[in-house]
């Protein structure tokens, strides 16, 4: 069995719109939340996690451990 690294993303506007994208540009998960979510990933991996919400993208790099 994999084991599953936890991507933990809190303190999220209202409508939030979460991504996730492996490092080479495919989308792995997405979700709307309000305050926070949890997105199981695999470890060892680099993603980026883009997150939208009133109008504005930000977009960050994790590896998972």
């Amino acid at each position: 069995m994999m084991p599953i690294a936890k991507l933990l993303v809190k303190n999220l506007p209202a409508n939030s719109l979460v991504q996730v994208f492996n490092s080479l540009g495919s989308m792995v998960a997405q979700t709307s939340a309000s305050e926070e979510c949890k997105i199981s990933l695999i470890p060892k991996k680099a993603y980026y996690v883009r997150i939208i919400s009133n109008n504005s993208l930000h977009t960050h790099k994790i590896v998972t451990f």
